[in-house]
């Protein structure tokens, strides 16, 4: 009784019940009876999440040229395929689609493009502009771009470059991971969103096989569920979900793009996980292989409940406002700057923050939890986005000035740009001969970019 055994209309009914069971004891020695009326009597109902059942169902390109186009779409492999499909058509419908549909063949391609998509604003149709996609894709042969560009021309499909332009140079890509943990103690819940560029969030839904140490939400699939034990750290418990996510975003969104990709892992954690050291998470790469994550992709801490609570929410908003409007020569006056003082008393860090309109903080962190504690409860009551603080003093050639050139105007301005440079600075230190020693081994980032968050909807779940 799954949602993903539910009808169009996301019913399950007593007779659907029936043929899966009859379908699960066809080989066995039991035998399921129906007795009674009502087969179409209903068990549960879900929400329909799928668009498919929302849009035009008018045919787009006739019969005839679906079957000339075939022989130029077998030439080319399901991610690109998926990526150039994502271009023309909704990515929330094809999202949904793919998670359940695990064979896309060029058939149902061309028949949920013909029959379930409709036309684009300009009175051509979504695969005309898959097709635009297609012919200008730096990854497909060139003899069958100039193919498919033929073929277009020919159809008074040409456009302009301006129109069916492949995206150029590096794309930015976020997968947004959501951790909640609603008491000490309790199951995690995760769930997982990849955006592209300023498309909207794509949510990304795994299928885990019995042996996976996460398993699927019994009331909502995508929402991933993760027991916790004491003698577990937050790392080892959800390490692999972030393998399989990454996985999952290569093989079906990113690999197919038009051109390579920058990564940023924005990791939305409790509380009280807020000083993890998420970019020295070791993930599983080549059998008996792992790497720090913060070494294979650009890693930043969020903030979950600036994410969840309205009244966090609201003040982080307000801050961010801040930054719009402070001149570019400001914006680095309007720091405060702690990783020069040796020792500090942070509960009076809320006021400071306050009284001079803060806009980021840079700091070691605080030894005892008390201090986090205090430090991050600071961040959250006045709304600071940015934080970025050193787990350790132990540093080589320690000048204290560590943070200045990320806390330029350019990075402020363009936090893209900021996501890069303390990325390089990661790099540079795990290729060094003691990493433990440099800074950029050390270094973390708290960024809540309140224009950039998955949508709150798949974590709520039951009555």
């Amino acid at each position: 009784m799954s949602q993903d055994k539910a009808d169009d209309d996301g019913i399950v009914t007593i007779g659907q019940a029936f043929d899966q069971a009859s379908k699960r004891l066809e080989t066995g020695r039991q035998e399921p009876t129906f007795m009674g009326k009502g087969s179409r009597l209903p068990l549960v109902k879900y929400s329909v999440t799928s668009l498919l059942k929302t849009v035009s169902k008018s045919a787009q390109i006739p019969d005839d040229d679906l079957g000339i186009l075939q022989p130029y779409l077998e030439q080319i492999d399901r991610p690109i395929l998926t990526w150039a499909m994502m271009e023309g058509v909704s990515a929330y419908a094809l999202n949904h689609w793919l998670a359940w549909d695990e064979s896309l063949s060029i058939d149902s391609f061309l028949t949920v493009i013909r029959e379930q998509f409709p036309q684009k604003p300009d009175g051509t149709s979504s695969i005309i502009s898959v097709l635009h996609i297609l012919s200008c894709h730096p990854k497909i042969a060139p003899e069958l771009r100039d193919q498919l560009k033929a073929w277009l021309k020919s159809r008074n499909y040409s456009g302009s470059d301006n129109d069916i332009g492949a995206a150029k140079g590096k794309l930015n890509a976020c997968l947004l991971v959501v951790i909640q943990q609603q008491h000490p103690h309790e199951p995690l819940h995760l769930t997982a969103h990849l955006q592209l560029e300023d498309k909207a969030p794509i949510p990304i839904l795994l299928k885990p096989d019995p042996k996976s140490p996460y398993q699927s939400h019994p009331d909502n699939s995508a929402i991933i569920t993760c027991q916790v034990s004491t003698d577990e750290t937050l790392e080892e418990k959800i390490s692999q979900y972030l393998k399989d996510l990454l996985k999952q975003c290569g093989d079906i969104y990113l690999r197919g793009s038009p051109g390579t990709y920058n990564l940023v892992i924005e990791l939305f954690l409790p509380f009280d996980y807020l000083a993890e050291s998420v970019d020295l998470w070791l993930i599983p790469r080549l059998p008996r292989r792992k790497r720090q994550l913060g070494r294979e992709y650009r890693v930043i801490v969020r903030s979950y409940e600036r994410l969840f609570d309205a009244y966090y929410a609201d003040k982080l908003e307000c801050v961010w406002n801040w930054i719009k409007v402070f001149e570019k020569e400001v914006l680095p006056t309007r720091i405060k700057r702690l990783e020069h003082e040796k020792s500090y008393c942070y509960s009076g860090l809320e006021q400071e923050l306050n009284e001079q309109q803060t806009i980021g903080l840079s700091c070691f962190l605080p030894e005892s939890d008390m201090e986090r504690e205090d430090l991050f409860f600071a961040l959250y009551e006045t709304g600071v986005p940015l934080a970025l603080w050193l787990r350790s003093r132990d540093l080589e050639n320690d000048d204290m000035s560590h943070f200045d050139h990320l806390l330029c105007a350019k990075c402020l301005l363009d936090h893209n740009h900021l996501i890069d440079q303390l990325w390089l600075k990661r790099k540079a230190a795990y290729g060094s001969p003691n990493p433990q020693k440099q800074w950029g081994y050390h270094a973390a980032m708290l960024l809540d970019n309140p224009e950039r968050n998955p949508p709150l909807n798949p974590l709520r779940w039951g009555g």
